[in-house]
């Protein structure tokens, strides 16, 4: 028996997840879109999700799940650190790095979980979960 999805994916989302499926650049990234895909539907993250904190990663990169498809991601020291806020994975995804001062690096954050092959990405932290 099928499991009804407890949520809708947003817009944006959908179409991401339709637009990967089939073009992966690696097992890595396939766990990555169907993880967050089955998260986003499943998985409300309603005390946040921490995906990558930024000790746990040379750039000093947070990517944190909010609700069902919100995220909060940013970089630098504590007290001293860049964040943004966003409705959707994909939003996440196409932002440009570099001209939001999240890091040096040109290109997008999913130019950065790909240079790094979604390393130290942990899909078990929902704190809701927990």
């Amino acid at each position: 028996m099928k499991k009804e999805p407890l949520f809708e994916l947003c817009a944006e989302d959908d179409l991401l997840f339709k637009q990967m499926e089939g073009h992966y650049q690696s097992k890595e990234e396939q766990m990555f879109f169907e993880t967050m895909r089955y998260k986003e539907m499943y998985e409300p993250a309603y005390s946040n999700e921490e995906l990558i904190l930024r000790e746990e990663n040379e750039e000093k990169v947070d990517i944190i799940r909010c609700s069902e498809c919100e995220y909060e991601f940013g970089s630098g020291e504590y007290g001293n650190a860049t964040a943004l806020y966003v409705c959707s994975l994909a939003d996440m995804l196409n932002t440009n790095l570099l001209e939001v001062g999240i890091t040096s690096m040109k290109g997008t954050m999913l130019d950065w979980l790909r240079a790094r092959n979604y390393k130290g990405i942990r899909y078990d932290r929902n704190i809701a979960l927990m």
